[in-house]
């Protein structure tokens, strides 16, 4: 005869080593300082591209115009010099202390694609859409954020298109701007057959000070671009 069942045996549960939660932490750590680091402005601080673009010289005269104001007697070509000084000693410990970070980031897809703690944007720049008749007279098709010129809204107000006006606007994708109007005409000539033209703008508007625009002021803008393409000039 066989004994009675025996009891079954209780498996243990592993206890997670003391040393995992310091671990853990580490890691955790390790990781915030990574996306913190890699949001930091890296090498593009001494492009001189970007110096020189207008919204930038626009910003760096109104800094030498406050610190004159202030008795620091300095021009503006002199205050650039300075602050591009500082710029290149801060890409150059810049680099190598965020190497690390960036194999960290690589290794763990995690790379930081924007810039956390970029200039404002001063001067915002929008794309702007019309059609114009035979006698030249335009016709609002897209501005945005608007419910009446509202043609291909939900693409056009999407936050990355609008991204590619700041771009246009600081001029690091100048290159492009013609090409995304060529696209931008056919495929409004394509939505509207009565079209014969489309004049796709880039308009700049200058932020206001906070009194002005307690009044009522709204601002006023400024057309930095504009391509207008006809049905022969696309294929």
């Amino acid at each position: 005869m066989s004994g009675p069942p025996s009891e079954p045996v209780a498996s243990e549960t592993p206890k997670p080593s003391r040393a995992w939660p310091h671990v853990r932490a580490v890691l955790v750590i390790g990781h915030i300082a990574t996306l913190v680091m890699l949001s930091l402005p890296g090498g593009y601080v001494i492009d001189k591209r970007r110096w020189s673009t207008p919204d930038n010289q626009s910003d760096l005269a109104g800094w030498a115009e406050r610190a004159r104001r202030l008795g620091y007697h300095v021009t503006n070509a002199e205050l650039e010099a300075r602050l591009f000084a500082v710029a290149t000693a801060y890409a150059s410990v810049m680099g190598p202390a965020s190497a690390p970070f960036r194999q960290y980031a690589h290794w763990a897809g995690t790379h930081q694609g924007w810039v956390m703690f970029s200039s404002p944007q001063r001067h915002p720049r929008e794309i702007h859409i019309d059609l114009v008749d035979a006698k030249g007279v335009a016709t609002p098709l897209y501005r945005p954020r608007s419910d009446s010129a509202s043609w291909r809204r939900a693409e056009l107000d999407h936050d990355r298109f609008r991204k590619l006006s700041s771009r246009f606007g600081k001029g690091v994708a100048d290159g492009a701007f013609d090409d995304v109007a060529r696209w931008l005409a056919k495929r409004a000539l394509e939505d509207v057959p009565s079209a014969a033209r489309v004049r796709v703008s880039l308009v700049r508007f200058d932020l206001l000070p906070p009194e002005r625009v307690r009044v009522g002021e709204v601002p006023v803008g400024v057309t930095d671009r504009m391509v207008e393409l006809s049905r022969k000039d696309l294929p």
